[in-house]
């Protein structure tokens, strides 16, 4: 920075000037004074000036006396040289100047660093120094009514403080702190913004919102109202009410979502639950994904407890098998093995991949069995199908009952072709429709009609000419 001073030499020339001047108006003056044609002669007078003059001369010479002793420092080599060229030097790149009309002082080719005194950014017993602090940050204490005064915690060292009534605890140090009444607690833990927000874990962050808290380390919550990030590298991205919990877990947003689980993940939708590690919820309400890996994909009070399970959409549907899987509908329950409900309502797929579509409390509990829509028809035996139709049964290996109703296929390998209440219940016998017909033969066949029994091995019924 460059001082400049007027030279002592033209203050003193100045003085002598003027010193001169005095003395050279004092003869006429005295001329003027002792007229000898002024009847207004008075000596008195004349002594008066002539003292005044004589003090105004005694001031000069002392303000000169005073002005040489300051101009022999000033030349003086063994200081004032040392000291212009210290300050010269340190004050180098430092300028003071208007700029857009304010007074700005500008660090030009420099670092500017603040420190505590105590040799590390991490000591502690912080004692509160070495922070930069824009703006007047002004205590919690001072608050007027409606709000209540608080205790001030700013015992931190080396942070960026921003805004008013912000806190940095005795262990929040390498933060940045802004906004109003937020709190840092924790090494490099940061509050961008936003208001009541508390970063209380080391590297935990918040970019903004009101109320949110990230507790867990190198938690993080970008914005929202009264969200929790409480697991380690858990974060939440907005919403409201939200918790993360689990470590890495992951809310996107919604209401009082809880992502619990290691990995979990929600991204939206009200009051639902990611607690297995890998599960995720993508929307909707009050949906659980609870098993590993477990997925509900939207809908309301759905449940997928299995590992690997899925739930898309519908309400009340569960999928609590491994690898089980329900699409939409409501009420519907997957419970075993790769086993499946496509829509309907009340279904159950409870054999070892089993599979029901559509319908209304259909069931396939055999293994690999199936029930293709319809209502109250169960497929029990493995790889037992029942496709459509009304309370129909295939209840052994491989059987199977096309439509109709009240219709049994109870025999291996046996099947039922539509028709009503007719029974198949031989290995490898067939009921071809009608009513009320029985095939228990070995490889036993009706062919429709009513009444009919084929009861030998490989009989047909009605004999045909």
């Amino acid at each position: 920075m460059t001082i400049k001073m007027k030279s002592p030499w033209t203050l003193l020339s100045t003085l002598m000037l003027v010193f001169s001047l005095l003395l050279a108006a004092a003869p006429a003056s005295v001329a003027e004074t002792v007229n000898p044609q002024s009847s207004e002669v008075s000596l008195e007078v004349l002594l008066n000036k002539i003292t005044a003059l004589e003090n105004e001369v005694k001031t000069l010479r002392e303000n000169i006396t005073i002005l040489e002793s300051r101009l022999d420092a000033v030349d003086d080599p063994a200081v004032p040289t040392s000291l212009v060229s210290k300050y010269d030097t340190l004050l180098k790149g430092v300028t003071r100047e208007l700029v857009d009309g304010r007074d700005t002082l500008r660090f030009s080719g420099m670092n500017v660093q603040i420190v505590n005194g105590l040799g590390d950014t991490s000591t502690l017993d912080q004692l509160g120094l070495g922070n930069l602090i824009i703006g007047y940050n002004k205590s919690r204490m001072t608050v007027m009514p409606p709000l209540k005064p608080e205790l001030d915690l700013r015992a931190g060292s080396h942070n960026l403080i921003l805004g008013d009534y912000n806190n940095y605890e005795e262990d929040a140090f390498g933060g940045i702190i802004a906004g109003s009444y937020n709190q840092i607690g924790a090494p490099y833990a940061s509050v961008l913004g936003g208001e009541s927000n508390k970063a209380v874990e080391a590297f935990a962050s918040i970019l903004g919102g009101n109320g949110n808290t990230a507790s867990g380390k190198a938690a993080a919550i970008s914005g929202g109202a009264s969200n929790t990030a409480k697991g380690s590298f858990s974060s939440v991205s907005g919403g409201f009410g939200n918790l993360s919990s689990g470590q890495y877990a992951l809310v996107a947003g919604g209401n009082k979502n809880s992502a619990s689980g290691l990995f979990t993940s929600i991204l939206g939708g009200y009051s639902n639950t990611a607690s297995g590690a890998r599960a995720s919820v993508s929307g909707g309400q009050n949906n659980l994904a609870s098993g590993a890996n477990a997925s509900v994909t939207g809908g309301t009070n759905n449940l997928a407890s299995g590992a690997n399970a899925a739930v898309t959409g519908g309400d009340k549907n569960t999928a609590s098998g491994v690898s089980a899987s329900v699409t939409g509908g409501l009420s519907n329950s997957a419970s075993e093995v790769n086993a499946a409900v496509t829509g309907g309502l009340k279904n159950t797929a409870s054999g070892i991949e089993a599979s029901v579509s559509g319908g209304v409390n259909n069931t396939a509990s055999g293994a690999g069995a199936s029930v293709s829509g319809g209502q109250n028809n169960t497929a029990s035996g493995a790889h037992a199908s029942v496709s459509g139709g009304d309370t129909n049964a295939a209840s052994h290996r491989d059987a199977s009952v096309l439509g109709g109703y009240k219709n049994t296929a109870s025999g291996l390998a046996s099947t039922i072709s539509g028709g009503g209440t007719n029974k198949s219940a031989g290995t490898g016998t067939s009921v071809l429709g009608g009513g009320n017909n029985t095939a228990s033969g070995i490889g036993a066949t009706v062919l429709g009609g009513e009444l009919q029994n084929a009861l030998g091995w490989y009989s047909i019924e009605p004999m045909t000419e």
